[in-house]
């Protein structure tokens, strides 16, 4: 479903010929529990409008953060510097932060082409089960992994 938004992005915005953002938005779990990216939307960026509703990852299945050490794991969900691109946005009446990737007409990215913190890391986001617990080396035992290309705007998924 990932790798699909990221391609679908970059293809809006080479047919569009106008920057398209894919954004992973931080909602709350059932019950109200922490809240945590749980949801993709895509986004013109100039002025941003959504393309489309808001789309839940599947149930159980969040985006880890990138702060702190999980910066290890998700660089694109990761605070400023690391990727300066996010923010709020307002959604159902609500205030939820959001981190992005954006796409430019020529299908290529505005990251960081040298990788996050110049060439410290690769752009990546991992997912896992909520519920899975985090392991010393890796986000949880089943994960994926999805680098995306800053260049070409290339997503690709890795499973360990």
């Amino acid at each position: 479903m990932v790798v699909g938004k990221l391609e679908n992005a970059r293809n809006l915005a080479l047919a569009r010929t106008e920057p398209v953002e894919l954004r992973f938005v931080k909602l709350p779990g059932e019950g109200g529990v922490s809240e945590e990216y749980r949801a993709i939307q895509l986004f013109r960026a100039n002025p941003p409008e959504p393309l489309g509703t808001i789309q839940r990852l599947p149930t159980g299945m969040i985006a880890v953060d990138g702060a702190g050490a999980a910066k290890a794991y998700s660089t694109i969900t990761a605070p400023a510097p690391v990727n300066p691109l996010g923010g709020d946005m307002l959604l159902q009446g609500a205030t939820r932060s959001y981190r992005a990737v954006r796409f430019l007409p020529d299908g290529s990215t505005t990251l960081d082409a040298l990788g996050a913190e110049n060439g410290a890391d690769r752009w990546f986001i991992s997912l896992k089960f909520e519920n899975a617990p985090a392991k010393t080396d890796r986000p949880a035992d089943n994960f994926v992994t999805v680098v995306v290309d800053p260049i070409t705007g290339r997503a690709t998924a890795y499973r360990p």
